[in-house]
């Protein structure tokens, strides 16, 4: 294997993407935000779905740490 090889392997592991859990981490703001543009009697779900969502991205965090080690 030639050096410039080794450096295409190095670039193509460090080049950054879109994990899976952050993609929820972010989606549970979009929920957060309706509730201030819905009815107050909306207000309590959105807020629960967004409390869901970010425990779902936070538990799918803690699983992807746990498949790296």
């Amino acid at each position: 294997m030639n050096n410039s090889s080794k450096t295409e392997e190095i670039a193509g592991q460090a080049s950054p993407r879109m994990e899976p859990w952050f993609k929820v981490m972010i989606g549970a703001f979009v929920p957060m935000a309706g509730a201030f543009v819905l009815p107050s009697a909306a207000m309590i779900p959105m807020l629960v779905i967004t409390g869901v969502l970010m425990l779902i991205g936070f538990a799918m965090l803690i699983n992807h740490e746990r498949k790296q080690r």
